[in-house]
């Protein structure tokens, strides 16, 4: 398979490594492209995303990296821009769309907090019942279809806690008719989903994002896939990529794609 990704955070948002460290580690790894994905600036939540200032940072560093690895690896600028993220993505050559937060009586509720800060949401805000949780959170990510993005990211993120915690029951067919309700929406215009080994590297879940049925679903909807690590540390820059691709063809797929200098292009897994 093609050494690339296209989720990847640093120290400018909720990673642990600068660009240039995570350049570096890539380049070793034998790479084709790297690209950077900083959370996109959100005005309600200055925890994990990228301040105006601090993203123009980001965008002129990795300015100067595309020039330091020209004819030995592709750097891309992106961003994970969120429904309620607020930047002009037009110095981009890429976005990641995603849904952290669910948005209720006023309030950002965040998907991917904790699973203590999850229960909390459930039970203030939902009366206890994770399947109305979860369903509210895909009403968000339905959305994703007329967000300005390339990509959809990790679109069943509400699940992240469910293999620690008895949230709710994501094998329950509430759960899956939410889930396969907002994808069939997003896709009318979306068209690359992102497969992410992300939460498998923090230790959260083992498999990646999203469920095996859902990249059924995406396949046979002729929706194409990317492989990504949604990294946040260069030590995982391809973590479980060999898995991914396994669930891929198990799941009818015999390719994938990976960003280069010409565009989105096919590989085989």
């Amino acid at each position: 398979m093609i050494l690339s990704n296209l989720h990847t955070h640093t120290v400018y948002c909720d990673g642990i490594n600068t660009p240039a460290e995570m350049a570096a580690e890539a380049a070793k790894l034998g790479f084709k492209s790297l690209g950077f994905s900083g959370h996109a600036y959100t005005p309600f939540d200055n925890g994990f995303c990228m301040s105006i200032e601090n993203t123009e940072k980001y965008i002129s560093e990795i300015s100067e990296l595309k020039k330091e690895y020209e004819g030995q690896m592709s750097i891309f600028t992106g961003l994970e821009y969120d429904l309620y993220s607020e930047y002009d993505t037009s110095l981009c050559d890429y976005v990641i769309g995603s849904v952290h937060y669910i948005k209720k009586d006023g309030a950002y509720l965040p998907a991917d907090e904790s699973a203590q800060k999850t229960e909390a949401v459930i039970n203030e805000y939902f009366g206890g019942s994770g399947i109305a949780y979860a369903a509210a959170y895909f009403k968000e990510a339905a959305r994703l279809r007329d967000l300005d993005c390339d990509i959809v990211g990790h679109f069943d993120l509400v699940s992240k806690f469910c293999e620690q915690s008895s949230l709710f029951d994501t094998e329950s067919e509430k759960y899956k008719s939410a889930a396969l309700d907002a994808l069939h929406i997003a896709a009318e215009k979306k068209k690359i989903f992102e497969l992410n080994t992300g939460a498998m590297a923090r230790g959260f879940r083992r498999a990646p994002y999203p469920a095996d049925f859902l990249i059924k679903e995406i396949h046979e909807l002729g929706c194409e896939i990317i492989i990504t690590s949604d990294c946040h540390d260069s030590r995982k820059l391809t973590y479980a990529f060999p898995e991914a691709a396994a669930l891929l063809k198990a799941c009818g797929f015999d390719h994938a794609l990976a960003l280069t200098e010409k565009g989105f292009e096919e590989y085989g897994i």
